[in-house]
């Protein structure tokens, strides 16, 4: 369990400028793992367990997006525990520390037509092995948050791992 609330901090950071923009973002979300890839495939690479990543894969996850011009704080919440990040959205990298997943750098930034919000990380694992990660997040309709993790881990084929979120009340 300790590695997936790594894999949430993972997810976290890679979360992370335009106000008009945030204001679509902004709000609360629930996973549909129905609709999402199976984060099984990146897990496994990580050296986490079957067990885990049958349990991840259908752990109830909310997120909640509050974004502005200067900066996103994103919330993750699980049965196993809460992450917050508040991340600049000016293209200022900053240092993160992600217990499992060790350490590493991530910058956040609103895209040029200022309808994603992208965060890209570079983090060194706790076995040495080098992550860079570009996650996009936006909007596919008034409802739908996507969250597009693309992922090259060293020495490993590159991921691309879709999420899909729901809007809640």
């Amino acid at each position: 369990m300790t590695r997936f609330f790594g894999l949430c901090l993972m997810a976290l950071m890679l979360c992370h400028g335009a106000a008009a923009a945030s204001d679509k973002l902004d709000g609360n979300y629930v996973l549909d793992p129905d609709a999402s890839d199976d984060p099984s495939p990146l897990m496994k690479i990580l050296g986490m367990g079957a067990a885990e990543r049958l349990i991840a894969r259908n752990m109830k996850t909310k997120m909640t997006f509050d974004g502005s011009a200067e900066k996103v704080l994103l919330t993750l919440k699980t049965p196993i525990g809460e992450n917050e990040s508040d991340i600049p959205t000016d293209g200022t990298t900053v240092e993160v520390e992600s217990g499992d997943l060790g350490s590493g750098t991530l910058t956040g930034r609103w895209a040029e037509d200022g309808g994603k919000f992208v965060v890209e990380s570079n983090t060194t694992s706790a076995s040495g092995k080098t992550i860079h990660a570009v996650t996009t997040r936006f909007l596919e309709d008034a409802d739908t948050l996507i969250q597009q993790f693309d992922v090259t881990i060293e020495g490993e084929k590159p991921v691309t791992l879709r999420r899909v979120f729901r809007r809640q009340e």
